[in-house]
């Protein structure tokens, strides 16, 4: 799984409906930047939580860990 965004990104959905949250909130709504800023850090835990699950079942995780961004 090194192909596409997953080459340099472990969560790029994550990442992209942050950006995308972000930037409708930044078009529509200060209120909506702060929601989006919540959502951000729910998905970084729920992210760290599903990593060591990874983690656990898969060892080799580590090493494409220690290779990519968030």
């Amino acid at each position: 799984m090194r192909e596409g965004p997953f080459r340099r990104l472990r969560h790029p959905i994550y990442v992209g409906g942050i950006l995308v949250f972000g930037g409708f909130s930044l078009v529509f709504s200060a209120w909506g930047l702060l929601l989006t800023g919540l959502l951000a850090v729910l998905w970084f835990f729920k992210a760290r939580h599903e990593e060591a699950l990874l983690l656990e079942r898969f060892p080799e995780y580590a090493g494409y860990r220690r290779e990519t961004w968030f």
